[in-house]
Order: C-alpha cells, then structure tokens, then sequence
C-alpha cells in the first residue's frame, strides 16, 4: 500500500471515487465532507454507548448507529462517481432505503412517547452527541439539494432518505434520554 499522502491536494485539487480529479471546492466534495463528519460523529455516539451501556435501548441504538455509518458510505459513493461508472454502482439509495428507515421511525414512535414542546440538547453526552449527528445530517441533505440543483447527481429517493435521518436521529437521542430530557419552558 502506497502513503496516505497523495500531494493532490496541495494545489486545491482531489479525487473523485471515481478518479477524477476535481477542486476541492467541488459540489461533490462538500458533500462527501459533510457525509465524513456525520460518519465520525455517529462514531463518538457509538463510543459513548460502548463505555456507557447503561443506555436505554442500548442495543438498539448501537445497531442503528453503525447501521446508518455503513449506509452514508453508499449515499457518498453516489454523489462521488461520475456517469458511467454510477451505474455500475452495486448499492444504491432506493425506496426501501426509505421503507426501512421510517419502518424504524414509526417502531420508535410506537414505543416512546415524545416530548411536548422543544428539548434543550445535553440530557447526557450520548443525546447531545446524536443531537449533534443531527444537526450535521440536517447539512448533508442542503448539500445534497445543491448537488441535485446543479445536476450533479438526482436520485430523489437520497434526498428522502437524507431527511427522514435526522427524524431517526432526533428520535434516537430522545430514547437515549429515556425520559429524561430538559424542555425549553
């Protein structure tokens, strides 16, 4: 294996997943920066639960993490291929992404009554952690829109399942709270 450092970068430029080389300033980019900083920050979350197993739905919350961390690999991969090697990609966002994810939101608002009114983030680090998940994901889908507005890419079920995410992820720091939330009076 070669050095991670590439010296591509030193001009401004780097490289697609599908090798083409771009500014870094790139559309693309962005939003695979966007997608790397809620990988990361789920994986503080997924930290937090592992010294902390005194979580509410811990298991739960675990699983849904990594399963999310692994899923926001194949969303980056698609915005990062160009045609037409896009469509050889293997996976790709699709409607029973979006059947999946609200199948887990509908479960979680089954189970768990939420909170009347607005929740200031900090009950514990894990629901801070996860609210500021949410936050980055909230980004990740305004970069995806500039992404589809200049043509880069338009799988419209992404952008459905990039916005029902910060649903789960809000939905996720709320259970972790396991009732013991601070409201906004």
């Amino acid at each position: 294996m070669g050095s991670i450092t590439t010296k591509i970068g030193d001009k401004g430029n780097t490289k697609l997943w599908s090798g083409e080389d771009v500014r870094k300033t790139n559309l693309a980019i962005e939003f695979c920066g966007s997608i790397d900083e809620l990988v990361s920050t789920l994986g503080v979350c997924y930290a937090i639960l592992l010294e902390e197993d005194k979580c509410f739905c811990y298991s739960y919350i675990l699983y849904n993490i990594e399963k999310i961390q692994k899923l926001l690999f194949t969303v980056a991969s698609e915005v990062a291929t160009k045609e037409p090697k896009r469509s050889t990609l293997e996976n790709k966002v699709d409607k029973n992404w979006v059947d999946g994810i609200e199948t887990e939101i509908y479960k979680i608002e089954k189970i768990y009554q939420q909170p009347k009114g607005w929740v200031l983030p900090g009950s514990s680090c894990l629901s801070a952690n996860l609210d500021v998940a949410r936050c980055v994901a909230r980004r990740c889908e305004r970069d995806y829109v500039k992404v589809m507005d200049n043509c880069l890419v338009d799988n419209k079920e992404a952008l459905v399942w990039l916005n029902r995410l910060s649903d789960l992820l809000y939905l996720l720091a709320r259970l972790s709270e396991n009732n013991n939330y601070r409201m906004v009076k």
